[in-house]
């Protein structure tokens, strides 16, 4: 893979990661559950057949580690270490470390032992292992883009971890707040875990201005509430954030340059207005959402979340795939993937005038769907949100929920399966309208498979380096 390739892989990677098949319980097969379909407790398949369905029920048990509930999955990609012990690939979303099967039953355990602290919450933590961006087909969906973005991530260039604090007693989750830790992470090649990013290690590079790019804490993440509702039907809906409690501007997602040994910053991502529209909480979810099969992910149908991506913060020519594709981020949204240096130069998409698109002459390939708040009075009110009165919500997957109005007072954006009220303002993806404003971002709505993983309580203080 060429450098130009890498590059655009990492941030396709970070892009499409912008949250099942494990069975009724922590065992993958029948009998003991430690793998073994026989039940006779040897760890060795007695079934071809079912051997050949169940890889990682027929790879060799590791019995130094029996709480880990699943043996290895030789399906996963084998392209980082480590590949035995607690840090190796499991089960049937390819898992590192303790599965959060076993933390939950840890937890019940020491409930019965009396051995928990006040209110203390059971902590789920999970690594997107793959997704995929499903509605542009024509510009970071297309070919080959995803399959690149894919490759960087299997070999951990960009991890993206969901991490939910949830009340619990008795065995089961009972409603209460929580709280809800959504950002990237470091890959610790050693052991197979993560650490979240210290609030100095992004990079201050000389020359650069775009958002934020002086602030050496702009990879930390933030910590928000949540609210558990165990009386709501639909357990995708019994967990929500409500991110009004928190600022809504932009937030940066760091690229590495794979081309070194140790990872240096290549550029940020700048996404905006991240909400999971649903992510399953049932019981047999907790260790995967979706499965590897074979050299394919398979995403847990209806698991999907959505972010932005705000044209001018993407488009500053000191930041990002300019020094190897002569464009921005934001111009790739707009026009595709470019080859010929005339475009480099003619293209840009905040400064070409839109036309629609498939009209004659017309190089637009996606006109913004999206409005954005700009200004902290605008943040204070409303978030990201469709504002494309064409919108069809049958292909994004969505309903249109905008009006005419200017925002007076404080939205509450997604507050539950009941919140059917505007999310704001309407926009004109032409930028022609004297009534609305112009749309200014893009929406990009993806798949998921997840699988749990473990978060180390050191800080990564820069940016990892690669198990390659």
């Amino acid at each position: 893979m060429g450098r130009t390739e890498t590059i655009l892989g990492l941030i396709l990677v970070a892009l499409l990661s912008l949250g099942s098949a494990c069975g009724d319980d922590t065992s993958s097969g029948g009998g003991d559950g430690d793998g073994d379909a026989s039940g006779d407790g040897d760890g060795v398949m007695d079934d071809d057949e079912f051997c050949e369905d169940e890889p990682w029920i027929c790879a060799e048990a590791d019995p130094e580690f029996p709480y880990l509930n699943y043996d290895r999955n030789l399906d996963c990609p084998q392209i980082v270490p480590p590949d035995d012990g607690p840090g190796a690939a499991r089960g049937p979303c390819c898992h590192r470390g303790l599965p959060n099967s076993q933390v939950f039953e840890d937890f019940d355990q020491r409930e019965e032992a009396g051995e928990l602290e006040a209110d203390e919450l059971v902590v789920s933590t999970s690594r997107i292992n793959y997704s995929a961006t499903i509605n542009h087909p024509l510009t970071v969906g297309a070919a080959p883009l995803p399959d690149i973005a894919v490759t960087g991530k299997d070999a951990m260039e960009q991890q993206l971890l969901f991490q939910f604090a949830s009340p619990r007693t008795g065995g089961e989750m009972i409603s209460g707040t929580g709280w809800s830790e959504i950002g990237n992470a470091h890959y610790n090649c050693e052991d197979g875990t993560f650490s979240r990013y210290s609030d100095t290690s992004a990079p201050v590079t000389e020359g650069t201005d775009f958002y934020k790019a002086d602030d050496a804490s702009r990879n930390a993440v933030t910590r928000v509430p949540s609210e558990t509702n165990m009386d709501i039907e639909d357990p995708d809906d019994r967990v929500t954030t409500n991110w009004a409690d928190i600022p809504r501007g932009p937030s940066n997602t760091p690229n590495h340059d794979a081309a070194f040994a140790e990872y240096v910053w290549d550029n940020d991502l700048i996404t905006q207005g991240f909400s999971i529209i649903s992510f399953s909480s049932e019981d047999e979810n907790i260790d995967c959402h979706g499965v590897r099969d074979g050299d394919i992910w398979e995403p847990l149908e209806g698991d999907l979340y959505e972010s932005y991506i705000p044209m001018a913060e993407n488009n500053n020519k000191t930041n990002g795939i300019v020094g190897l594709m002569e464009s921005t981020l934001c111009t790739l949204f707009a026009f595709g993937l470019l080859s010929d240096p005339v475009d480099f130069e003619t293209l840009d998409c905040e400064e070409t005038a839109r036309c629609e698109p498939g009209s004659g002459g017309c190089r637009w390939q996606k006109l913004p769907d999206s409005l954005c708040p700009v200004t902290d009075d605008e943040q204070a009110m409303w978030d990201c949100h469709i504002g494309d009165p064409a919108h069809a919500p049958e292909f994004d997957g969505d309903e249109l929920r905008c009006n005419n109005d200017v925002p007076t007072e404080a939205y509450t954006i997604r507050g539950g399966p009941d919140d059917t009220g505007p999310l704001g303002q309407c926009c004109d993806p032409m930028g022609e309208s004297a009534e609305l404003p112009p749309c200014n971002a893009w929406r990009t709505l993806s798949d998921v498979v997840a699988s749990s993983a473990v978060i180390r309580d050191d800080l990564a203080d820069n940016m990892f380096r690669s198990c390659l």
